[in-house]
């Protein structure tokens, strides 16, 4: 539990020196879903400015994924982030997108199946 409140210590301080130098703004839009203890969730999504989404997934991105390690009953368990651009266009194929990401890596599954589709995103 004392990594779990180290980790949650560090990013506490990042999100508030990011926000403090201007790097992210308050984000349009968060949802929450699966609750993991320690103020941590199984999945976040998050919308934001495209600037923001811009610094956190790269430059022209619309929308990524990220996962956090984080420890529940003292076993390593993924905490999920899918950002999305505000404006994007259809923001509700965007998370489906990123979130078969964050799924198919929790699954192990490779090569990533996301982009064979045939939707260009």
């Amino acid at each position: 539990m004392v990594v779990v409140g180290v980790v949650m210590l560090a990013w506490s301080l990042l999100a508030v020196l990011l926000a403090g130098c201007g790097v992210l703004g308050p984000p349009a839009g968060t949802v929450q879903r699966g609750p993991l203890g320690g103020g941590w969730y199984l999945l976040t999504v998050v919308e934001t400015w495209p600037a923001d989404v811009e610094r956190v997934c790269g430059a022209g991105a619309a929308g990524c994924w990220r996962a956090v390690e984080v420890t529940r009953d003292g076993r390593p368990t993924l905490a999920h982030y899918v950002y999305v651009a505000r404006g994007a266009p259809d923001p509700v194929a965007r998370v489906a997108h990123e979130s078969c990401h964050a799924l198919a890596r929790a699954q192990g599954i490779a090569p990533d199946p996301c982009h064979a589709h045939g939707t260009g995103d």
